[in-house]
């Protein structure tokens, strides 16, 4: 299901139970909410396929690894078969703290590449209102492919805001460039270590 449609069934859910909140409101809310968990989870599958889509350069990626975890994406050069990693992928829903929209964390995909720039990210699950012309869009993902993670980031200036979904995208915003230079300073990190034993 996409999240069109998702958001679709949730803001029903919503519709009807401020409706009809006196009667159906103990038994709407716990419908919500097993509606917005099953939506939240994605399957190892479906995070491959997600972190695929971000980095679509890379022909093969690790396991999660790391804390927080992290895939590493590789390119085999078909001359050499040598294999290097020529980008990180996670989730911002995966690195703490947790930042929050109006119903809880966002889940985005993000790639980056060994320099600090952000291959492309895609909005994964998500329970926000007004999600559905903010983060869910296109052009919403479109902004920060070629973006540096040293960027400040700031909404209405290096990220477009839309009026009503200023949480949104802002939450979604921070999670990326923070989740980013976490990522990448842990992976060089640990290289370093490796490289020095």
């Amino acid at each position: 299901m996409t999240s069109g449609k998702k958001n679709i069934v949730l803001i029903l859910l919503g519709f009807f139970l401020l409706v009809f909140q006196a009667e159906l409101q103990p038994s709407l809310s716990a419908a919500y909410s097993l509606v917005s968990q099953f939506f939240d989870e994605v399957t190892p599958e479906q995070e491959l396929r997600h972190i695929q889509e971000v980095l679509p350069e890379a022909d093969a990626f690790s396991s999660k690894e790391g804390d927080p975890p992290y895939y590493r994406a590789y390119k085999t050069d078909p001359q050499t078969n040598r294999r290097t990693v020529v980008g990180l992928a996670f989730f911002t829903s995966d690195v703490e703290p947790k930042e929050r929209g109006y119903e809880g964390p966002i889940k985005i995909a993000v790639g980056i590449n060994l320099q600090g720039v952000i291959t492309r990210i895609k909005t994964v699950a998500h329970r926000e209102p007004y999600g559905y012309f903010s983060v869910d869009l296109a052009r919403f993902a479109d902004q920060f492919k070629g973006k540096s993670i040293l960027d400040r980031f700031r909404l209405g200036r290096d990220i477009d805001a839309v009026t009503r979904a200023t949480m949104s995208i802002g939450t979604a915003s921070r999670s990326i460039r923070r989740g980013s230079r976490r990522i990448l300073s842990q992976y060089l990190a640990q290289e370093e270590g490796e490289g020095g034993r």
